[in-house]
């Protein structure tokens, strides 16, 4: 919690990313440093069970951010935060995990998040179907054997049953009503498609998405210091502070 934060300040809920059976909060430290500060807001990691550890599969990680997010709903004042200002941020399959999360907590008629921030996610187990993934073959992620790869995994298993969109949100056929959205594509990543279908989807049902493609980056870049990472990370810190009513600084008489 950086010390220039406001009063009855807003809250950003972090869901790592790690292929849904790897990494953890560690991999978001410098992410949730950098928007604590620049927002300012408190930014909370959450630590999920990883898929294909002691049984672990879907929808268990999932429970667990819902989890996280109810706690800071309901006890944001321990927090000196607001409860109704809280936003998310989810990178790989944290991102799918975040957009996940926002279409349990429609379905639930809760409010949403004032902002969920998808940082290079994957919606689908199509993967193989999209343009990119054939254009950056190469870069290609996880084993030929499909029952042995990450989404197999977090799902536990294929039975030949479709899986619940909330583990993978593009399974969805009606996605209005979600919040505004924000999503982040590498030019150089195989699941970038998968991303901007999504977008497009979303701006079709009506729902307020930016969408920003990073020229010549790859998967997950932000994880990584560099002077682009720094400007999506001011990026991000200015859209979750627009749509957490904080600019009225830039209003002039």
């Amino acid at each position: 919690m950086p010390k220039n934060r406001p009063k009855k300040s807003p809250i950003i809920l972090d869901i790592h990313g790690g292929g849904f059976v790897a990494g953890s909060i560690d991999l978001d430290n410098t992410r949730c440093i950098a928007l604590a500060e620049a927002v300012p807001a408190v930014v909370v990691a959450v630590e999920y069970r990883l898929s294909g550890k002691n049984g672990v599969a879907f929808p268990q990680p999932l429970e667990d951010c819902y989890a996280a997010y109810d706690f800071l709903r309901k006890n944001a004042d321990e927090f000196g935060a607001d409860p109704d200002k809280i936003g998310l941020h989810g990178s790989s399959a944290g991102g799918t995990l975040a957009e996940g999360l926002a279409l349990y907590i429609r379905d639930k008629g809760l409010k949403q998040p004032a902002l969920t921030v998808l940082n290079c996610p994957t919606f689908d187990t199509a993967i193989e179907e999209t343009f990119s993934f054939h254009q950056m073959i190469d870069l290609k992620m996880g084993p030929e054997q499909k029952s042995l790869g990450a989404e197999a995994t977090f799902l536990g298993g294929y039975n030949g049953h479709q899986p619940s969109y909330y583990a993978f949100p593009n399974l969805c056929h009606d996605v209005g009503g979600l919040g505004a959205t924000m999503i982040i594509m590498a030019e150089y990543d195989t699941l970038r498609d998968t991303a901007y279908h999504y977008s497009q989807r979303l701006l079709n049902a009506g729902v307020s998405c930016e969408v920003l493609l990073a020229g010549r980056m790859a998967h997950t870049f932000t994880s990584t210091p560099y002077p682009y990472t720094d400007f999506v990370h001011e990026y991000m810190a200015w859209s979750f502070k627009r749509e957490f009513g904080m600019l009225d600084d830039l209003k002039k008489d």
